[in-house]
This record gives C-alpha cells, sequence and structure tokens, in this order.
C-alpha cells in the first residue's frame, strides 16, 4: 500500500553481505551498523559517551579554527564512516580528524578513507555496574581489534584512547614506520604528563581540557 512503512528492514537472515548490500540496508536504519569483511555488526557504542565525544569534539574543532584540520563524530553531524581496505571494513570510529582534502571512497561522500588521528572514547570503572561492563568491553576492544585494523590504514598517523578511570587518562600511539608505534600515556592525577602531546596535529592540550 502506497505510503506504508517497509517491514523487516535490517540485517536478517543472512551472515554474508556485500559491501553494496550492507550500504542499502544500514542507510534505512537509525542504528549505526559497522562492514567487517562481509558480516555485519551492530556499533555499540554506550549512550553515556555521548557528552564525552561531544567535549572532545567541541575542544579540537576551537583549537582547529583557521587550520587546515577537521575534525568529525558521528554523533554530531551526518553519520561517516572510515573505510579500512586492507581489512575490507567500514567503521565509525568515536571521533577523526583529517588533515587538507577529504579523500572519499568511490562514488560515497559519507566514507572517508583519509584520517590523519583516530580518537575513541572508553570508560574503565570496577564498580559492577552494567555501565562499567560496557565500557570495560568498548575499551578492551578498542584497545585491541579496532587499533589493529586501523593500524592498516595508510595515511593514519596517531591513534588514541580517552578514557576515565576516575580521572582522565589518554593514552596515544603514534607511527614511527611501517610496523612501530610509539606510546604514551597522560593524566591529569595519576601518571605520566598532564599536557597531551597530539603530535599529528601538533597541539597539546592540558588534560582537563578533556572532561565534562
Amino acid at each position: 500500500m502506497f505510503g506504508r512503512k517497509r517491514e523487516n528492514i535490517g540485517f536478517q537472515g543472512k551472515t554474508i553481505y556485500t559491501i553494496d548490500e550492507y550500504l542499502e540496508i544500514e542507510a534505512q536504519l537509525a542504528e549505526s551498523y559497522e562492514f567487517h569483511n562481509e558480516r555485519v555488526g551492530k556499533l555499540n557504542d554506550p549512550e553515556f559517551f555521548i557528552e564525552s565525544i561531544l567535549k572532545f569534539h567541541k575542544t579540537l574543532s576551537d583549537k582547529f579554527a583557521g587550520s587546515n584540520f577537521q575534525v568529525f563524530s558521528n554523533f554530531l553531524s551526518k553519520k561517516k564512516k572510515i573505510w579500512i581496505e586492507a581489512e575490507n571494513s567500514l567503521m565509525y570510529p568515536s571521533l577523526f580528524v583529517i588533515s587538507g582534502e577529504l579523500n572519499y571512497y568511490p562514488g560515497r561522500e559519507d566514507i572517508i578513507v583519509n584520517p590523519l588521528l583516530i580518537i575513541e572514547v572508553s570508560t574503565i570503572y570496577s564498580m559492577g555496574s552494567m555501565n562499567s561492563k560496557r565500557g570495560d568491553q568498548k575499551y578492551l576492544s578498542d584497545r585491541s581489534s579496532r587499533f589493529w585494523a586501523y593500524q592498516k590504514i595508510p595515511s593514519l598517523r596517531e591513534y588514541a584512547l580517552i578514557t576515565d578511570i576516575g580521572s582522565t587518562v589518554i593514552e596515544t600511539y603514534n607511527k614511527l614506520d611501517g610496523k612501530s608505534w610509539k606510546y604514551q600515556v597522560f593524566s591529569n592525577t595519576l601518571f605520566g604528563s598532564n599536557l597531551v602531546n597530539f603530535e599529528s596535529i601538533n597541539i597539546e592540550l592540558p588534560v582537563t581540557d578533556f572532561y565534562i
């Protein structure tokens, strides 16, 4: 019937998808899904991260005023994915930064191929709450499987994890050569420096700038 909503739209009844099938279906859904080498998984960014992500977006956007950098967050504007050709994957980082011109996946303006800096936001607690468990799971994924995938993006020069373990802790990984990454940690109270140095974008910020 004319005007009737389509039913059963979603990733149902199949386990393998082409990129075109994934893009067509995901565009009709309110939720975000990622594509990992023919398989699709729901993006489980807990809602309690959103306020932090928006704060970090504003902090960086203010610093980028008049510069060659742009920062993107899928919670603030139209969703943009990252294409990882070596992994045959399309992923949604919490935030990412582009230097200069945006390079797109062929035929798309919502898929970016040249991130310079990727930032993931996680929360770690030991209180045993449901939010804590979800935050812990995201942090473990961000630090392992997601980082391993992101390392295969040719343009990527830095990866950062912003976590909360009672105080803000920011971990950065800077690319040194084809295989090596330099690890640094910054915190306002626990250890390391309280002035975060994002080397890829040549910006230093106090850790407190990332508090809500």
